[in-house]
């Protein structure tokens, strides 16, 4: 299976997008519009699309090379106006079953296949495990980045390696779990985006079902007597009743973090909101983002800083793009703003943004909220 086996591809599916551009002669005077789900107001300067590992490493070869960004899909990206520089995007496709014995398989799945596409097959196979992943957008090649979770599973927990070209030392490398840095929605890929380019990963799945239920929705959607197809469909339906497809209303998903507080803090907290949701974390208390906007009645306002991008009115965790093409990064500055500091007023707790955020010169912005300036 060389080839990619998904079926009905999605648009953002790698295999759709336009042909790879010249590696050696790329065009230096047309704008391009930069590929991502939010629909902001965005272009960048020179896009390279590259399709293989002989284009990826002779792309690297060159001088041009030094400060290009890397993305993938565009799901998870808050960019600028204008991107005065390079930009890449790894465009490799295909599935392959490396290996299997009685309890598990192998697989490796390269960076451009889209992600939901993925977990469908996966399960069609009686491949299990990714089945609470499901209807997260992107690309494969992001899902390690990000550590993408969702119910009470993380890509983590299924990844076996993650291959990827280093800029730094100009070489392919594979990287065991051990090496990634894996924590909650983050990783070395996050840490240190301008030296890795993941080109692919591989996965451990089980032949056998091992069902995570913990949230209370998911369980009571997965029916009686749950199967790993019932509890992907029951994540498609969760998601599809709160989640707008981003073709329709641009969003880039979960927009921030669900906070860990201390326990003392956290015990404060629900004295005082008993309705409030909680959940245990490493190091804590996780808290819910969307149930805390929510609460200071933000979920679906259009008012004031709000007006071009906010909450979306079924699930306010995720900011959506009322004026997709118009709308900036600043637009999306103010409307963080807005959120973070009316929930922080109210429960002393700061939310953090989950997208990535990038500046002009294609850097990545570590700290948008706290950033002087965003352009």
């Amino acid at each position: 299976m060389s080839s990619s086996p998904l079926s009905d591809p999605a648009p953002e599916k790698g295999t759709a997008l336009p042909q790879s551009q010249s590696v050696l002669h790329p065009p230096h005077d047309l704008l391009s519009d930069l590929p991502h789900t939010l629909a902001l107001k965005s272009s960048v300067q020179q896009l390279i699309k590259l399709s293989s590992k002989a284009e990826i490493e002779a792309f690297f070869q060159t001088g041009e090379s030094q400060h290009a960004l890397v993305v993938s899909g565009g799901s998870n990206l808050v960019p600028p106006e204008l991107i005065k520089g390079v930009v890449v995007q790894p465009c490799l496709t295909g599935v392959e079953l490396l290996s299997q014995d009685s309890d598990h398989v192998w697989i490796s799945v390269s960076a451009a296949e889209n992600w939901h596409e993925l977990v469908v097959y996966a399960t069609a196979q009686g491949w299990f495990g990714l089945e609470n992943l499901a209807l997260i957008p992107g690309w494969v090649g992001a899902a390690p980045v990000q550590n993408i979770g969702a119910y009470g599973r993380e890509i983590k927990d299924f990844i076996e390696l993650v291959s990827a070209y280093d800029r730094e030392t100009h070489a392919f490398v594979t990287l065991d779990p051990s090496e990634c840095g894996f924590a909650y929605r983050d990783s070395v890929f996050k840490q240190n985006p301008q030296r890795w380019l993941i080109t692919q990963i591989t996965l451990k799945l089980s032949k056998v079902p091992n069902l995570v239920l913990g949230y209370g929705d998911l369980k009571q959607e997965a029916g009686i007597i749950p199967t790993p197809q019932s509890v992907l469909e029951a994540v498609v339906r969760i998601r599809s009743a709160k989640l707008p497809d981003w073709r329709q209303i641009p969003n880039c998903g979960s927009f921030f973090k669900n906070p860990v507080v201390s326990q003392a803090q956290a015990d404060a907290l629900t004295k005082q909101n008993p309705n409030m949701p909680v959940y245990p974390a490493a190091g804590g208390v996780k808290l819910a983002a969307g149930w805390l906007i929510e609460a200071v009645g933000l979920k679906g306002s259009r008012e004031g800083a709000l007006a071009k991008l906010g909450p979306f009115e079924r699930q306010a965790l995720v900011l959506v793009n009322h004026e997709p093409g118009v709308a900036t990064q600043r637009d999306v500055a103010a409307s963080c703003f807005k959120v973070t500091e009316a929930v922080h007023e109210r429960f002393g707790v700061w939310l953090e943004p989950e997208p990535v955020w990038v500046d002009s010169a294609g850097r990545i912005i570590n700290d948008p909220l706290g950033a002087k300036y965003v352009d």
